[in-house]
């Protein structure tokens, strides 16, 4: 190597730091390359330490998307098998199937070796399979940045049509339940339902699950909410 100035640059070889980690550095003698070997260079030991940071790695990891509905953000899960210490990350994703986008960029959390991250409802507003596919994963505190191959299929349901929604409802008799006819529903196969009574009866979040057939569903609604006479 030359020494310029007084200074003295090393290439060292990337094979002597295969793992992370604090390495110790140091230099315990100089030869000058044309010297016969008469003269020694005194010195004192020279060193430093070099910490080797490590590389994110998700590839072995698993990501777990749950479904969404349309117009609401995915959360995505990383987990499993990385070595992701806790802190902040910055990812680049792709997106395609019945959504697409191309090197979308997301801020990665991680805590206890989990990282989250959400994908915003304006890149997925169409219903269907969309497959995420993370392309980089770069350490926002050491800038250590790594490519992926990491993909997951996650399904965006379609919102429930009610254009031609429609709700028949007969007056009953006191101490009777109450019937509920429901039209207009579309494909729908089951639906969950929260009502509310005010007026002469009064009761607050009351749900119900029922199927639906052919667009159209009924369910009752007991008498017991239904003990005083009046319009509700």
């Amino acid at each position: 190597e030359s020494l310029v100035n007084g200074k003295l640059t090393l290439l060292m070889k990337s094979s002597y730091f295969t793992k992370s980690g604090n390495y110790t550095i140091a230099i315990v003698n100089i030869v000058r390359k044309d010297a016969t070997g008469i003269c020694t260079i005194v010195i004192p030991t020279i060193s430093n330490v070099l910490a080797v940071l490590p590389i994110p790695k998700i590839n072995e990891g698993t990501l777990s998307i749950d479904p969404i509905c349309k117009g609401f953000a995915a959360a995505v899960e990383i987990s499993g098998t990385t070595n992701l210490t806790d802190g902040d990350y910055s990812i680049i994703f792709n997106l395609f199937g019945s959504n697409t986008a191309t090197a979308e960029q997301a801020a990665l959390k991680v805590t206890n070796g989990v990282g989250n991250f959400s994908i915003r409802p304006s890149l997925i507003p169409n219903a269907g399979n969309t497959t995420l596919s993370i392309t980089k994963i770069t350490n926002v505190a050491t800038s250590c940045s790594n490519t992926s191959s990491l993909t997951k299929v996650f399904v965006i349901k379609a919102l429930p049509d009610v254009t031609n929604f429609a709700v028949a409802i007969k007056d009953v008799c006191a101490n009777q339940p109450l019937l509920v006819s429901l039209s207009g529903l579309g494909t729908i196969t089951t639906i969950t339902l929260n009502y509310d009574l005010i007026g002469a009866n009064v009761a607050s979040n009351q749900i119900v699950t029922i199927p639906v057939s052919s667009g159209k569903a009924d369910f009752t609604i007991p008498f017991s909410l239904l003990s005083s006479i009046g319009t509700s």
